[in-house]
C-alpha cells in the first residue's frame, strides 16, 4: 500500500463531512467512510468521528490514526511540508468490525458468496500489497504509470468477509 500511498494526492480538497444522512459505518465506493471523505485532513475526521485513540506519526510524510471503538484506522500522507497530522489527507483506511457495511450491503463477516452476487465484477488478487477482493478498481494517471490498485478492496478469512480497505492514489 505504500506504493499507491507515495503516489497519493497530498493536497486536500474541500470539506471532510457528507450528507447527515449517512450511516456512522457506511462505505461509499471508495469517496467516503463513516461520513469522512478520502483527502479530509485528521482535524477534519476528528470533527466527524470525535477524538482518535491514538495518533503516531509513522514517518515524515505518514501518520496514522485510530479509532479502536469503530474498528477503523486512517493513513494520512503529507509530501508537502512533513505535517501528515496535521495538513495530510487521508489516502488509506482499513475499517473491520460486524458493524462495516459498503452502500451496496455487504457486510463485514458475510460470506464471499455474498461479495460476489453484490459485487459481480470483483476480481480477486493474491499479490501483496493489494491481496483480495478488489470491488472498486482503480488506476493511478499514465504520469506515474498507469498501476491498477484497488480503490475498495474486501479482505476476506475463512470465506468470509474480515476487513475493507479503502484507498486513494494520484489522477483519480
Amino acid at each position: 500500500m505504500r506504493v499507491v500511498a507515495a503516489l497519493a494526492v497530498a493536497a486536500v480538497v474541500g470539506g471532510a463531512a457528507v450528507p447527515a444522512a449517512s450511516a456512522p459505518f457506511l462505505i461509499v465506493a471508495d469517496k467516503v467512510v463513516a461520513g469522512v471523505r478520502m483527502t479530509a485532513t485528521l482535524p477534519q475526521a476528528r470533527s466527524v468521528l470525535g477524538a482518535p485513540d491514538t495518533t503516531r506519526r509513522a514517518s515524515s510524510a505518514e501518520c496514522r490514526a485510530v479509532w479502536r471503538s469503530l474498528g477503523l484506522r486512517l493513513t494520512f500522507l503529507d509530501l508537502s511540508d512533513g505535517a501528515p497530522c496535521t495538513k495530510g489527507g487521508v489516502v488509506i483506511a482499513v475499517a473491520k468490525g460486524a458493524q462495516w457495511h459498503t452502500r451496496k450491503g455487504l457486510h463485514i463477516g458475510q460470506r464471499v458468496g455474498r461479495l460476489r452476487t453484490l459485487y459481480p465484477g470483483a476480481t480477486f488478487h493474491s499479490g501483496a500489497p493489494y491481496q483480495g477482493w478488489w470491488l472498486v478498481p482503480r488506476r493511478t494517471c499514465a504520469e506515474v504509470g498507469s498501476q491498477a490498485y484497488p480503490g475498495l478492496l474486501a479482505r476476506a478469512d475463512r470465506k468470509r468477509i474480515a476487513a475493507f480497505v479503502v484507498t486513494v492514489a494520484a489522477c483519480e
